[in-house]
């Protein structure tokens, strides 16, 4: 191909770019890639069952947005490259993409002139190589690569030296990096490109590369096993009964769904006659961050029970029975550990576990026939029982009106066990982890959010304002969470989310104070949480004051505002023999405090002195389209109706910021399909379950004077066209209609 061609098609304007990478570059690359593989097929007949793979239909899909206003400022840059690759899709199954095994790619670069002959894979397989175990054979591939080869990240092309290769893995895995990394070369190109050479050098990359390729397929065999181990569990849920304790629970297995890249979740409720008593879910972590395995577990009562790699039962070719233990470790507390774990043994006994020692059966896998002998949810009912079991020796669960009081942090979990918790305030990461969840929130708020807690080194402080419902308390708690790489409902203890009451009048409601009646330090959770980032200076700490404008923020804040601004101490007490607490304690830099408000006629408003020490953010956006997008496809098609009735409405409110948030949305639609679940002969029609949703969630909300008459009347008569005149929201709206026609201002209360 000559270069006086590609520099014509990429000097072209977008849309002709775009049509030239499609017309002469892919069809370039496909047939220098199909040359290549009938010439080296001979010697490597497993290159005929690969599959070629290329970049046309993200070009075609560029071309037609270039083609609308819309997107054509945006894409402008797009379309500088051609790409086709060679893929081994014997291990893929849906939706594990990390199973696609690259193995040959051509990548042409029009604006950098160069061509890419390489494969490249992502980080976790090299993390496996790099762990104990395996670091000597997997130091030796790299080692016996060829010198023609280049080493370097597939992001941004900069090579690393062979010689540096598995100290620089390292590195990322420390740092929580995970970058894909290619093998191969990179040719510039002058004049034109010579065919025989580039297919010459693919044949010799691949040759090289073999070494390479049997450790990345023996890798992907292996994760394939574990990735059906999980695949088990997916058909198992459905409603289920246990035995525990000399009572009946039900537990209800919901289906399997992706949080996040990696992670999968299967929740469960257990409740008793009906009454939900915990919630509580199997975790599959198809790569493990931090061990860079595939890690099995439950939790329940929001604290994980037990966690196990899964390849520690999958490799081998015989029945691998499964036998987990737990432990209690309270800190200076041996004694009480000891009784503690010698009850649990009595326990799991006397509710008919198999016992060897201190570890309890779970079941056993047959490696042969890549199944458990016994159903996948016998297993489950059987590990849920366990973590109740142990929740109740530890006194999280109570049972039989017993009044044990909870000790959720008096555990320290056993090193098989512990939980590492490393933070990263990483925007493109947060922003993934939010994303993955089933919340909605933009971009734009996202980081707005990470900027304003972020870009002063010293002092963290925001104020997220907006209509009730719309998810302030929930953003918090998702940047928190996805800060630590966990679940959008996991506990994070580097989080604290504190409820405000009407009667804090000073610092005290904060900070506590020292009781000489009782002779001892009156803590409180605010103190908790300061005392903590003080001791882990190294680790963000969050503190969300939720409502906090319900008292009066400067009387109850003013002392935190001082410290953090003039970064002086506060006085805590004066006592000489007081441990655990400090005289005076300072506002560390990792201390994070976010409040959220409402206003109204329940609250305060906020002093200048605390505006101007915190950035302010409302969040009143609603974005219907994104909130009923990530609903289950089976509430979409039950609920379509209803839907579009609750979109008019929420249209008509909004121009007058009268209208509804996510919480509101979400139990709204959580009525309407309880009430599709009901014999028919119960059943409310789609309008008449709207009607009454409005009435009861809506409208209650509702109040003002003569500027929203003009909402009154066509929500009257859209109500009357779907509700009829004797609807419940048509009569309420009537009635407030008379009202503000009577008295020049109205609400829904009589």
């Amino acid at each position: 191909m000559d270069i006086k061609l590609l520099q014509e098609i990429y000097e072209s304007d977008a849309i002709q770019r775009n049509q030239g990478i499609l017309d002469e570059v892919q069809p370039f690359l496909r047939g220098l890639l199909n040359q290549f593989i009938e010439r080296a097929g001979k010697r490597f007949p497993e290159l005929y069952k690969f599959t070629v793979r290329g970049y046309e239909s993200t070009l075609r899909t560029t071309i037609t947005d270039l083609k609308n206003p819309k997107y054509a400022e945006k894409k402008q840059h797009y379309g500088v490259r051609g790409f086709v690759e060679l893929v081994d899709e014997s291990y893929f199954v849906e939706p594990y993409y990390e199973l696609l095994l690259p193995k040959l790619n051509l990548e042409l670069d029009l604006a950098k002139k160069r061509l890419k002959i390489n494969t490249y894979t992502d980080f976790y397989p090299l993390q496996v190589g790099i762990k104990k175990g395996n670091a000597d054979s997997f130091r030796k591939i790299i080692q016996d690569l060829n010198e023609g080869i280049d080493i370097y990240l597939q992001k941004d092309d900069s090579l690393i030296e062979k010689n540096h290769f598995i100290d620089e893995l390292i590195k990322y895995d420390k740092k929580r990096l995970r970058p894909h990394v290619g093998f191969g070369k990179i040719i510039l190109l002058e004049d034109h490109i010579n065919t025989e050479q580039v297919i010459e050098q693919m044949e010799v990359m691949y040759e090289d590369l073999q070494d390479l390729f049997n450790y990345l397929q023996e890798e992907a065999a292996i994760h394939r096993q574990a990735i059906h181990f999980f695949e088990l569990f997916k058909n198992s849920k459905g409603n289920y009964n246990i035995d525990l304790f000399n009572n009946t629970y039900q537990v209800e297995i919901g289906p399997t769904h992706k949080e996040k890249t990696y992670f999968f979740q299967q929740t469960f409720s257990v409740f008793q006659n009906e009454q939900l008593i915990t919630k509580g879910a199997f975790d599959f972590l198809t790569r493990d961050q931090l061990y860079a395995r595939e890690t099995f577990g439950i939790n329940v009562f929001k604290n994980n029970f037990k966690y196990f790699q899964v390849r520690s039962i999958i490799q081998g070719d015989k029945k691998e029975q499964i036998y987990l233990t737990k432990a209690f470790h309270m800190q200076n507390a041996s004694e009480q550990n000891e009784s503690l774990q010698t009850k649990l043994i009595e326990v799991l006994r006397q509710e008919g576990f198999e016992m060897d020692g201190k570890k309890f059966y779970v079941g056993t896998y047959d490696n042969n026939k890549m199944e458990f002998t016994e159903s996948t949810d016998t297993i489950q009912l059987r590990l849920i029982k366990a973590a109740l079991i142990f929740a109740k020796i530890r006194g999280v669960f109570q049972v039989s009106n017993s009044h044990t009081d909870i000790i959720l942090n008096e555990l320290e979990q056993s090193d098989n066990d512990v939980k590492v918790y490393e933070s990263d305030l990483n925007l493109e990461a947060i922003m993934d982890a939010i994303h993955d969840s089933s919340l909605t929130y933009s971009m734009e708020v996202i980081r707005d959010f990470h900027l304003n807690l972020t870009s002063l080194d010293d002092k963290h402080f925001v104020i997220l304002n907006g209509i009730s419902g719309t998810g302030k308390t929930q953003l918090c708690k998702q940047y928190a969470n996805a800060v630590y790489n966990i679940g959008a409902e996991e506990v994070n203890p580097y989080l604290r989310i504190i409820q405000v009451r009407p009667d804090w009048m000073d610092a005290t409601n904060l900070f506590g104070y020292y009781s000489s009646f009782e002779k001892r330090y009156m803590k409180t959770e605010f103190l908790d949480m300061l005392l903590c980032a003080n001791h882990e200076q190294d680790k963000p700490h969050f503190v969300v004051l939720d409502e906090m404008n319900l008292a009066r923020v400067e009387y109850y804040l003013s002392g935190y505002l001082s410290a953090v601004e003039s970064k002086t101490p506060i006085y805590l007490h004066s006592e000489e023999s007081l441990d655990g607490i400090p005289k005076e304690l300072s506002i560390p830099p990792n201390f994070y405090l976010i409040g959220t408000i409402n206003v109204d006629e329940t609250t305060h408003a906020i002093s200048d002195k605390v505006l101007d020490r915190a950035f302010v953010m409302t969040l009143s956006d609603v974005d219907l389209e994104s909130f009923w997008n990530k609903q289950d496809v089976a509430v979409q098609q039950l609920l379509g109706k209803e839907w579009g009735l609750l979109t008019e409405c929420h249209n008509m409110l909004l121009d007058y910021d009268l209208h509804f948030g996510y919480r509101t949305l979400s139990e709204i639609i959580a009525k309407l399909q309880k009430n599709k679940e009901l014999p028919e002969i119960y059943q409310m029609g789609s309008e008449e379950a709207v009607d009454r949703s409005i009435a009861e969630k809506i409208l209650p909300k509702i109040r003002g004077d003569e500027r929203i008459e003009g909402l009154l009347v066509n929500w009257l008569e859209w109500a009357s066209h779907h509700f009829g005149e004797k609807g419940e929201t048509t009569r309420h709206l009537e009635r407030m209609r008379k009202e503000l026609e009577r008295y020049g201002a109205i609400q829904f209360w009589r």
